[in-house]
């Protein structure tokens, strides 16, 4: 995994915990999570994805 959110893992380092949870309380505070979700929502209806499972 060596792109996180758009930065180079090689080179940047990974955001720390409060710097996540900074990020996470401006998601809320302006009611942006659901937002995201229904848009992940709807990239997901709008290109199907079939998953295969391993067959023995």
């Amino acid at each position: 995994m060596r792109n996180f959110f758009g930065n180079d893992l090689a080179i940047e380092s990974v955001p720390d915990a409060t710097t996540l949870r900074r990020f996470r309380h401006l998601l809320g505070k302006h009611a942006l999570t659901q937002r995201i979700f229904d848009a992940d929502n709807a990239n997901l209806v709008a290109v199907p994805v079939h998953a295969r499972g391993h067959h023995r």
